[in-house]
């Protein structure tokens, strides 16, 4: 029931508008867990013994996240898809969870450069499974203030063929003394590339070697950088710091396949800070290397493209130019009047308006 009560200020009447504030946002936790509940109530249970839930799952601690993956077989025959978790803790507090769910297939040569989904050679991102799957959930490391032992139970809830099923999740026991056990190990398996994945910040960017550069890329990180190469199948090679510097310690590198000295990689890091201080390490590492987020590598290719038409020069140079008042606008704009900055901007759509019928033309030019 909501109630709109008329206080005037004094400190006991906005004491009870807090504590009134706190009943209503307390009421919405309970509707939205009362909900999920219901959800449950109303799946059909699923024989055991067509899909699995492996008593033994294992926990991790990384980047002051606490990491536990339970792993599922699946002998039904058919594909297991649409699947969602509930789970909840033995004490009266919020939990707040991801899941990342991770499948077995079929061994395929991987030929996607970008949005590559595989891990390994047999693992891949999923949101379904045939076989096996790894049920990967991240929440943040406990304060453990009212209690020593936190139990983490749940549900499981899938389809097969447009039919609903749920399973019990086995009981996850999670107390102080994980701190000195569960800690994470540089080890060249599944369970550290997963853990390190889904407990960090992920940054898709374009590495760019120099034309001279005629190292091969296992050489460049594991000699120039400093860098521990991970023995592990896959489409991918994966690079991380261990002794470098306390600062970039357990970052990891995926370094997809080479594209005339261009490669897509993914940045795994606990935080910014620890990102930025990574870049300037390979920088440092590397002379006359160019890295990019993805999102501007097609603009760096048309900008370092060698153009012979016309028009195509045209779009490059005012490419160019639209870059470089952009980029004079994000360093200068803190410093500048407001009329100063207003002016900028007006550039910049002009320049972005300029650009873009360029394209335009581009796209009706047959070659």
């Amino acid at each position: 029931m909501d109630l709109d009560l008329d206080f005037s200020d004094d400190k006991v009447e906005l004491f009870l508008k807090t504590k009134l504030e706190e009943v209503r946002l307390r009421k919405t936790s309970l509707q939205e867990v009362l909900l999920k509940r219901r959800e449950v109530k109303h799946l059909q249970p699923l024989n055991e013994s067509n899909v699995n839930i492996d008593k033994n799952v294992w926990k991790k601690i990384c980047n002051n996240k606490y990491c536990i993956c339970y792993e599922i077989s699946n002998y039904a025959g058919h594909v297991i898809q649409d699947i969602k978790a509930i789970l909840w803790q033995n004490i009266n507090e919020n939990f707040t969870y991801n899941i990342e769910l991770f499948g077995e297939c079929d061994l395929l040569e991987c030929q996607q450069s970008e949005n590559c989904r595989y891990i390994t050679n047999s693992v891949i991102k999923t949101s379904s499974f045939k076989s096996k799957a790894y049920l990967v959930v991240v929440f943040d490391v406990p304060c453990f203030l009212n209690e020593l032992n936190l139990i983490i139970s749940g549900n499981l809830m899938f389809k097969i063929d447009s039919k609903e099923y749920q399973l019990q999740l086995h009981d996850v026991c999670i107390s102080p003394s994980d701190f000195s056990s569960m800690f994470l190990q540089i080890t060249s398996d599944l369970k550290y590339i997963l853990t390190v994945q889904c407990c960090s910040n992920e940054d898709t960017l374009v590495l760019i070697l120099p034309e001279e550069w005629d190292i091969s890329i296992s050489n460049t990180f594991e000699i120039h950088c400093s860098l521990m190469k991970i023995c592990i199948s896959s489409c991918s090679d994966y690079f991380v710091s261990y002794n470098v510097s306390k600062l970039l310690d357990n970052s990891l590198i995926r370094v997809h396949k080479a594209e005339e000295k261009r490669y897509f990689i993914t940045v795994y890091t606990n935080n910014n800070n620890q990102l930025l201080a990574l870049l300037h390490h390979l920088y440092k590492s590397i002379s006359n290397i160019v890295i990019l987020p993805l999102i501007y590598y097609n603009r760096y290719l048309c900008k370092n493209a060698v153009f012979s038409n016309e028009l195509l020069q045209e779009f490059s140079k005012s490419l160019s130019k639209e870059l470089e008042v952009t980029y004079k606008y994000v360093q200068q704009s803190k410093s500048l009047t407001q009329e100063d900055v207003l002016s900028l901007q007006k550039r910049i759509h002009g320049c972005e308006r300029y650009t873009d019928e360029l394209f335009l033309k581009l796209s009706n030019v047959k070659y």
